[in-house]
């Protein structure tokens, strides 16, 4: 499957997923906080010192218990991070150790966009790509 073909689906299933939020009652309020937490959490990431620990810790675990998809991190990404790149490199580092396997190959995608002749980016996606399903 392309990588646009991927990104389509995974949009149809984050809209989705956003409508079964907002049946489970989630308000627009609630929706705008999920949004506003994930995106400081992201900035800390980005310009905290702590940024391997606590920082990543926080933000896996926001991922984690709202079930943020891949697709859906990497927007966000891309529109709240002044380093972009960097942000992500620090991101698939912890996603890795998390053993986040699905979130950390399709950041390293994105990244494979941005700077497509990196080898060390191919080789880290041909080899996450064994464990996960496209």
């Amino acid at each position: 499957i392309s990588w646009d073909e991927q990104m389509r689906k995974s949009l149809i299933r984050q809209k989705e997923s956003s409508r079964k939020n907002i049946a489970k009652g989630w308000t627009l309020e609630k929706i705008r906080s999920y949004i506003r937490e994930l995106k400081f959490l992201l900035w800390r990431m980005e310009f905290a010192d702590e940024a391997e620990t606590e920082a990543g810790e926080k933000l896996i675990g926001f991922i984690k218990e709202n079930s943020v998809s891949p697709v859906y991190l990497i927007q966000t990404i891309r529109t709240t991070a002044m380093e972009t790149f960097d942000v992500m490199v620090n991101i698939v580092e912890i996603m890795i150790d998390s053993s986040m396997y699905r979130h950390a190959y399709w950041i390293l995608r994105a990244m494979q966009e941005e700077k497509p002749q990196e080898e060390s980016i191919q080789i880290m996606v041909q080899e996450l790509g064994k464990y996960v399903t496209e």
